[in-house]
């Protein structure tokens, strides 16, 4: 057993029931950020262009930018739509398994009634994402093929 809260501003003793459907959104959840996280990569690793590009060196000249392109779209498509799925995904298992309070604890740096005089570390962390999110739709609304 762990001495640490199953969430953010929950009592140290208290047991959270996790039923199929929060599993669920949790798995969704981890496996989306896994996804974004690779697409991501390979989004960058097909960005390069000139010498540096490993791909015209790698093919000796036979594939370069101008292939690489697409795939770079599609790499960085995926990785917006997944990051997309992870950041509603996990204030959805918040929901699920703590309600309103749990979103508000663990998703913006909030005190929590069970440690109002430390810092509210998982919420901080979780904000960023939250700021991320909004931030990566001011991105990718402007850089839909309609809108562009």
């Amino acid at each position: 057993t762990s001495d640490a809260a199953p969430y953010a501003g929950a009592p140290r003793d208290a047991v959270v029931p996790c039923s199929a459907l929060a599993f669920s959104v949790d798995a969704v959840g981890l496996v989306s950020a896994r996804l974004a996280r690779f697409d991501l990569g390979l989004s960058l690793l097909l960005a390069t262009r000139g010498g540096s590009g490993w791909l015209l060196r790698a093919t000796g000249g036979w594939l370069g930018l101008p292939e690489a392109v697409p795939l770079h779209r599609i790499a960085g498509w995926w990785c917006a739509a997944q990051a997309g799925v992870h950041s509603l995904a996990y204030p959805a298992f918040y929901l699920i398994t703590g309600g309103w309070s749990s979103v508000w604890w663990n998703c913006f740096p909030a005190a929590t009634p069970a440690a109002a005089s430390m810092p509210n570390r998982m919420g901080l962390v979780n904000f960023f994402g939250v700021a991320a999110f909004v931030a990566a739709l001011a991105v990718v609304i402007p850089a839909l093929p309609r809108i562009r």
